[in-house]
């Protein structure tokens, strides 16, 4: 039988990234333990990407929860990246939800250089602010 899941880890800064795509199973959450087990260094966070989940499965989900306590690690450094983390996160760990910002046709966001908008929208955050940072009323500005 073909898995319906792949996971992939990369370190970087010292943490440990770790990519799932496809269906969180008992079988995952297994993989994922043994993973995490495995590659982390003793040190620094763990990043859990849960946003190219295509499910997560209720004992799949109960399976990773039950068996997360031996990592060695403190529960507080691994955190889930995505919506799916809530429903597999362990207790006194992280879930990062992200807010997509809006994209038009050539996939830039507003705060983006050559942005349509980008003269009369500015979120004031990003690095390619033209207003140096400031947030401001654009529209009295630029009529």
């Amino acid at each position: 039988m073909e898995s319906e899941f792949a996971i992939t880890c990369r370190q970087s800064s010292g943490n440990l990234h770790v990519g799932i795509t496809g269906l969180f199973t008992e079988d995952c959450a297994e993989s994922l333990r043994s993973l995490i087990l495995r590659e982390y260094p003793g040190s620094g966070r763990v990043f859990v990407e849960t946003r190219t989940l295509t499910g997560v499965r209720r004992e799949g989900a109960d399976h990773f929860r039950k068996d997360c306590g031996p990592f060695g690690m403190d529960l507080s450094d691994l955190y889930f990246k995505g919506e799916n983390g809530f429903a597999i996160a362990p207790e006194g760990s992280r879930v990062l939800v992200f807010n997509k910002p809006e994209k038009i046709s050539n996939g830039r966001s507003p705060c983006s250089p050559g942005h349509p908008a980008h003269e009369h929208k500015c979120c004031g955050r990003c690095a390619h602010c033209t207003c140096g940072g400031h947030k401001h009323d654009h529209d009295l500005e630029h009529p």
